[in-house]
């Protein structure tokens, strides 16, 4: 259970808008936030599945 509390923080923070505008301000890419958010998205939202998987199948054998 503490582990998929651990995750959605994980996923929460991965696609919170301050870590991308950090992220575009690091890499000099200012102006693009639109397309790393759509990008971070579609990573995220098959983070969401394998983590879903990994957490559901785990409680089933522990």
């Amino acid at each position: 259970m503490a582990e998929s509390s651990t995750e959605g923080v994980i996923i929460g923070k991965i696609i919170l808008p301050q870590s991308i505008d950090i992220g575009a301000a690091a890499a000099n890419s200012l102006g693009c936030e639109s397309k790393l958010l759509n990008q971070t998205v579609k990573f995220s939202a098959a983070f969401i599945i394998i983590a879903g998987c990994i957490t559901y199948f785990g409680s089933k054998v522990y």
